[in-house]
């Protein structure tokens, strides 16, 4: 299938705009069975198979750099049936996620099947996946969630929890804690001398660096949660 069935195109809000192209209708008419108001008819509905179709609207643009992934493989704390697309994934040798730029998923995809709304007669047949930067990435020990003043919230969990409770009087390092979440999307650094007021920092590409100053691990075990706040400048550092 060579047409382009669908068009790709990245707004200014940065989310993603996909929408049906006139050969993408005829073929969610004539080859998976809708009719013009997003219903599929009733000889159609044995076969439909939302998850095959969607990637064959997608098929030209999955041959020119972009690629599906699902939340088990970036760590997000949404269900693994979520579509998601990204033309920026970078893989190792064995296909396991390392690192992307950006990535986007159908939010609304509990309730909302996306080849439906493409299928409607009606309006402009669009739908919109979110980006990614805005859910949670999954730990072991920390879960870490963007939030709406640009802050990122560190919360541990239920093992995270049990691990600080061990000894409150012996920490285990911060890096130690969120171990899974480095070498992947994060990246992690500190400054300062033990005994004095440390800098924690955190980082990835497209959501810029976090800073916290002071221990995150007590916060952590006797607040239940610690807040990140954005840096802005000097900017993230990198690795030696």
């Amino acid at each position: 299938m060579g047409q382009e069935l669908t068009t790709f195109t990245l707004t200014p809000q940065g989310t993603l705009q996909i929408a049906l192209t006139d050969a993408g209708r005829e073929f969610l008419c004539d080859d998976v069975g809708f009719d013009g108001e997003g219903q599929l008819r009733e000889e159609a509905r044995d076969r439909y198979d939302p998850a095959r179709t969607l990637d064959e609207l997608f098929e030209y643009h999955l041959a020119n750099g972009w690629e599906t992934t699902s939340s088990q493989e970036i760590g997000a704390l949404v269900s693994e049936d979520a579509p998601m697309v990204s033309d920026s994934l970078v893989r190792d040798d064995e296909g396991a996620v390392l690192w992307y730029r950006a990535l986007y998923w159908y939010e609304p995809y509990a309730i909302l099947d996306p080849v439906a709304q493409l299928a409607k007669e009606e309006g402009r047949r669009t739908i919109t996946f979110s980006a990614v930067r805005d859910l949670t990435w999954a730990g072991q020990s920390v879960d870490m969630t963007r939030q709406d003043d640009g802050s990122l919230l560190l919360e541990p969990t239920e093992a995270g929890r049990a691990w600080l409770a061990e000894d409150a009087f012996e920490y285990p390092q911060f890096d130690e804690l969120i171990e899974d979440h480095l070498g992947k999307n994060w990246s992690y650094h500190q400054e300062g001398a033990p005994g004095s007021s440390i800098t924690h920092t955190v980082w990835n590409p497209w959501d810029g660096a976090f800073t916290f100053q002071g221990s995150p691990q007590e916060a952590l075990d006797q607040q239940g949660r610690v807040v990140f706040l954005p840096l802005t400048a000097p900017a993230a550092p990198t690795r030696a």
